[in-house]
């Protein structure tokens, strides 16, 4: 299972899958008694709530640890990635089987809904997953409460609730006031409203219900992944370019609920000393911000628009220019890169006050089939750039 795991924060769903379907059937093999429920448990209080509905159904359960719901839960990831949503599905409602109250489960079988545009069902789903992150371990609990709230308010606006989606967000950011998602989904909220409204689905009725899932929610288009990457860049290693261990502080104190160093953190790190923060919004908009110890700091994302990213990156860094800096740009290319052109752009920049340089980096690539579409790095003078902006293997 660790391997599963490991692979699929490896962006390899295809290497995955097989090793979490066998997992899948060890756990079956192991512990399906017939005639017995079969839980599975992350904490004792979760254990003891199922206990509990097992006992006032008078039914025999048996409650075993995190891993069997964890097994079919990779399933699921690794057949989203690989956009095997029905069968995703069936993953995702054996997990919850296991683990009803599981909130990261239900939130991930409510996206399910959401690429199907069944709105109501994915606001329903996202709402159960927030009363289950009552029950949720104390290290995950803030996390795993805004990732329901986004959702949640991800629906509103597809149901045509502007305000409720906008109050679930601010529910968000009392908790977590650095999450660039919800502070990003506020500024698109306040650009609908000057737009004629859409009509509200009726009670009891799915907004487009059956709608292909060949055409996910535009906030998971390049161009949307685009401005979010940069929202969160521009918060985090362009906010702190000049002290950027500071940024460390600001993400301890401001807990954002970010994962930090999660199994793959030893991928990004290319054998330099560093921490890395797993800054997903969801399985369809996967991003990692990677801050080195000797001041590099870098946000890789799965899926984003080069041009929107070029443009943004650009404008960011050069109106630095107008807070006492000198910018100059040093390079600015298309090279050949796994199949598909790679654009590479270098900035220097110089403060003038005592002279300290810095180099800004982007590197972009359109190319479906590149693991990583957008990496944005900053790097003091003396630390190494270049060996930053490379990709990884295209997936073949």
């Amino acid at each position: 299972m660790l391997r599963a795991l490991s692979l699929i924060q490896a962006k390899k769903p295809a290497e995955a899958l097989p090793l979490a379907q066998q997992a899948v059937a060890e756990y079956e093999k192991r512990y399906r008694e017939s005639g017995v429920i079969s839980f599975s448990s992350r904490s004792l209080v979760e254990t003891l709530v199922y206990l509990g509905q097992a006992a006032s159904a008078n039914t025999p359960a048996k409650v075993h640890g995190p891993w069997f719901g964890l097994a079919y839960f990779t399933q699921g990831f690794a057949l989203v990635d690989l956009h095997r949503i029905p069968e995703a599905r069936q993953a995702f409602d054996a997990a919850i089987l296991l683990s009803p109250q599981n909130s990261k489960y239900l939130s991930e079988r409510g996206n399910i809904d959401a690429l199907e545009k069944n709105w109501r069902a994915s606001f329903d789903r996202f709402k159960q997953a927030l009363d289950a992150a009552q029950l949720s371990p104390e290290q995950v609990k803030t996390s795993e409460t805004t990732r329901a709230l986004r959702g949640m308010a991800f629906a509103e606006v597809e149901l045509g609730d502007l305000d409720a989606a906008k109050a679930l967000h601010e529910r968000v950011l009392a908790l977590d006031p650095a999450n660039a998602m919800s502070r990003s989904e506020l500024r698109y909220i306040e650009g609908q409203r000057n737009r004629p409204p859409k009509p509200r689905a009726p009670a009891g009725i799915e907004a487009n219900a059956g709608a292909p899932v060949a055409n996910p929610d535009l906030r998971f288009s390049p161009e949307a992944q685009a401005r979010a990457l940069m929202a969160l860049w521009q918060d985090t290693c362009l906010k702190h370019y000049d002290q950027p261990l500071a940024l460390r502080t600001a993400l301890v104190k401001a807990k954002p609920g970010y994962i930090e160093n999660p199994p793959n953190a030893i991928s990004f790190l290319n054998g330099e000393p560093g921490s890395v923060w797993d800054v997903s919004s969801s399985v369809y908009s996967q991003r990692v911000l990677v801050l080195l110890d000797n001041g590099v700091c870098e946000i890789r994302a799965q899926k984003a628009s080069a041009k929107e990213v070029d443009s943004a990156f650009a404008q960011s860094v050069e109106a630095l220019a107008a807070t006492g800096v000198t910018v100059r740009k040093l390079s600015d290319a298309q090279v050949p890169d796994y199949g598909g052109p790679l654009r590479k752009t270098v900035y220097r920049v110089q403060r003038d006050s005592d002279g300290r340089l810095w180099h800004f980096g982007a590197g972009t690539t359109d190319n479906p089939q590149a693991v990583t579409q957008a990496v944005l790095a900053i790097s003091p003078d003396g630390a190494r750039l270049k060996n930053k902006l490379t990709f990884p293997a295209a997936k073949q």
